[in-house]
């Protein structure tokens, strides 16, 4: 299945490209460039459409994933510093990247492989309006 997708063509090619110092020729860079630019936005308007339609019925799991996803995140960006013996910016880093909510991304795959986009939407909104309530106390957790 992993073999139909074209992200992990890119991402041969890109390793090749970087192992062996090759440039893309400038159109192809550029067109490249232009189209990754403009990913963001077009899945930001997906999950928007989506999140427009979201019915009521997911609104308990979405509160359950996102948190569980924040919770978790933490908890294993925690434990791996503890584990590496991390401190400073470095262990600060670690778990506040581990403790981001989920990302829209997710939801595309989600939408791709048809497995609960709307469930994967409402984590990806919930996430990220507890993120806005626990953010201050992370910040408090692992600054100095």
């Amino acid at each position: 299945m992993a073999l139909r997708s074209p992200v992990v063509y890119a991402g041969l090619l890109s390793v090749l490209l970087i192992a062996f110092d090759w440039q893309l020729p400038a159109w192809l860079q550029n067109t490249v460039s232009m189209l990754g630019n403009l990913s963001i936005p077009l899945m930001l308007l997906a999950l928007g459409v989506s999140l427009a339609g979201i019915n009521r019925k997911y609104a308990l799991k979405a509160l359950k994933l996102g948190s569980l996803r924040l919770l978790l995140g933490f908890g294993a960006g925690w434990l791996v510093a503890e584990i590496l013996g991390l401190t400073g910016v470095l262990r600060g880093v670690l778990i506040i990247q581990a403790t981001m909510p989920v990302a829209v991304f997710n939801y595309l795959l989600a939408v791709r492989y048809r497995k609960s986009p709307e469930e994967v939407a409402g984590a990806v909104m919930v996430s990220t309006l507890l993120s806005f309530a626990t953010l201050p106390a992370l910040l408090w957790f692992v600054l100095p």
